[in-house]
């Protein structure tokens, strides 16, 4: 499976149970969850601290986090063709914001994955915004026309040529933008002590 975010028309709300229910009538999706999440360095209460309602979608076996105007899915099968699938929304946005601690710091932290806003925005206090992928397009540059950007996407090639295209669009319109990226890690990967070291 790969990391980019797939779209899907729906998300029937007949299929999505409150953890606490997954927990109790079927504990084995429940034990999966938990499991994938510890794998990714998060945890339920972490990513409820940043604003998540966390449910699990029984028909798709998908871990779903709500925020506002986004409802996205994480695979715990490990078998769909997809990690992350996001569902429609009338009103839905193309990236995740998880409003930082202190509203006048303008800094905002770009993340390809919803993992690792969560983790810097929880652990710095630095707002962050989750790409869901490494697309950049306008909805999300119009947001941005007021921050100082810190473009923190994964390690790899492609999350270095996204840093690249982010810094010249938004370079071009004045944005304050640095890029900070660990070789070989994403953001999720780094310690609460590495990613405040990041982020200053």
């Amino acid at each position: 499976p790969k990391d980019v975010v797939v779209y899907r028309k729906y998300c029937n709300a007949a299929d999505l149970v409150e953890l606490s229910v997954l927990r109790s009538k079927h504990y084995e999706w429940f034990r999966r969850a938990i499991v994938l999440l510890q794998a990714k360095g998060v945890s339920t209460a972490l990513l409820e601290s940043v604003g998540a309602r966390l449910r699990y979608n029984l028909k798709d076996h998908r871990l779903v986090l709500s925020f506002s105007g986004v409802d996205i899915g994480r695979d715990c099968t490990g078998a769909a063709p997809a990690k992350w699938l996001k569902y429609h929304r009338d009103d839905g946005l193309g990236y995740v914001h998880l409003q930082g601690k202190n509203a006048q710091d303008t800094r905002v932290v770009i993340t390809e994955d919803v993992f690792s806003a969560a983790k810097i925005t929880h652990y710095t206090g630095v707002s962050s915004m989750c790409l869901l992928g490494t697309g950049f397009d306008d909805q999300k540059v119009v947001q941005l026309l007021n921050a100082t950007v810190l473009v923190c996407t994964d390690g790899d090639k492609a999350g270095y040529n996204a840093a690249r295209a982010i810094k010249q669009r938004l370079d071009v319109l004045g944005v304050p933008v640095q890029v900070r990226i660990k070789d070989g890690y994403d953001p999720k990967d780094m310690t609460p002590e590495e990613l405040l070291e990041f982020v200053k």
